[in-house]
């Protein structure tokens, strides 16, 4: 029977088309591959459903893979929203292109791609962002900056800092280089650590050269306690020795930056004392912290040896004495442009503090005496 030349069926071949496909447009995709006049009753029949179930059938048809049935779909020109809009399906509310993202099909992503009218949402965007298969990024992501060229500069280091988060180093340089997006930007972030930050917490080496590569890198950039890229690899039990050398190679670097707490990574590194204990009212040290950070630390030419933090106006020294870090007490000796006599707020030297607590070898080490002092500078580490 041939169709009518204004397009219409014919009142019993509607009837027929409707009672036998049960409003299936997998049906209605087979039927249009047999001939001219199936094709176009199909599509005719497909046009005559409501919207909410065109979508449905949509979504089922791209969670289940079936490129024939979502190109006979695309091609009877729905409206774009029902591939961007979510809807109630399958006990969530989902679009065409999340269910494109869960279904692992990169033809599917290329043929919505392709839709005029289609553009994946942010979410969309940081779902293929997530997937095992990194393939469906950068195709959502040139369709949907192709409908808003700006897009990046609002979203780009939220997605930058999920693809950090999951070590997505397939797709995180050409984040880090695209135009759009601000690599030291802290608002994406709840505790507002920059990119370069989060990447050091999460010791990937691989992200953090990266983003040293970049020109555009604001190494000394802090986090909401203010602190910056090397305070915050410093601040690790064990810190990443490729990690702080990078870091410490690169001449933007300032490393006498001090945190919210007044305190800069010198300052912060030599807190660490190892496992100390109280025997007739002495500090005994049982063990000796990674001091190979704190010698790369003090390598740099830069770096204040001298420096008071904010609060107490301790320096390196008096913070060592403190905590009973002998061994840091012999690298900040050795150094050419220590300074012994420095005075805390409370009028104490590094010596003294020592003696206030109680470290008899610290205050030893600490006398003013240049034959200690040249066997303190020969103290292999």
């Amino acid at each position: 029977m041939e169709v009518q030349k204004q397009g219409h069926l014919p009142s019993e071949l509607l009837h027929n088309v409707f009672s036998n496909l049960k409003d299936d447009a997998k049906s209605l995709a087979a039927m249009s591959e047999t001939d001219k006049h199936s094709r176009a009753n199909a599509l005719y029949t497909f046009s005559t459903f409501p919207e909410g179930e065109k979508q449905q059938q949509l979504l089922k048809a791209v969670l289940g893979r079936d490129e024939k049935t979502v190109r006979f779909i695309l091609s009877s020109r729905i409206n774009p929203e029902l591939i961007n809009k979510p809807t109630n399906f399958q006990h969530g509310s989902h679009n065409a292109w999340a269910c494109a993202v869960s279904g692992s099909r990169k033809d599917i992503v290329s043929m919505l791609a392709s839709y005029p009218g289609a553009v994946p949402t942010t979410e969309n965007l940081r779902q293929a962002l997530l997937h095992y298969d990194s393939s469906l990024f950068p195709i959502m992501l040139n369709k949907a900056l192709s409908a808003n060229p700006n897009l990046l500069q609002k979203e780009g280091t939220g997605l930058l800092n999920s693809a950090i988060g999951q070590m997505k180093h397939e797709l995180i340089p050409s984040l880090i280089h695209h135009a759009g997006v601000d690599i030291n930007n802290t608002l994406a972030d709840s505790n507002q650590t920059p990119p370069l930050g989060r990447a050091i917490q999460r010791g990937d080496k691989q992200s953090v050269s990266a983003l040293l590569n970049s020109p555009n890198i604001d190494v000394n950039k802090g986090d909401r306690q203010g602190n910056t890229p090397l305070h915050i690899v410093l601040s690790k039990d064990l810190p990443s020795r490729s990690m702080t050398e990078s870091l410490l190679n690169d001449r933007r670097l300032n490393p006498n930056l001090k945190n919210a707490s007044g305190q800069s990574p010198l300052h912060m590194r030599s807190r660490f004392s190892g496992v100390t204990f109280m025997h007739n009212q002495y500090v005994k040290t049982l063990s000796q912290p990674d001091m190979k950070p704190m010698k790369l630390l003090l390598s740099r030419p830069d770096v204040d040896v001298n420096l008071q933090d904010t609060h107490k106006g301790d320096t390196a020294l008096h913070i060592c004495a403190k905590s009973g870090n002998s061994q840091g007490i012999a690298l900040l000796l050795s150094h050419p442009n220590i300074n012994l006599n420095v005075k805390n707020r409370q009028g104490e030297t590094a010596r003294d503090v020592a003696k206030r607590y109680k470290n008899p070898e610290i205050s030893q080490m600490l006398k003013q005496d240049n034959s200690l002092m040249s066997k303190v500078k020969n103290w292999k580490i």
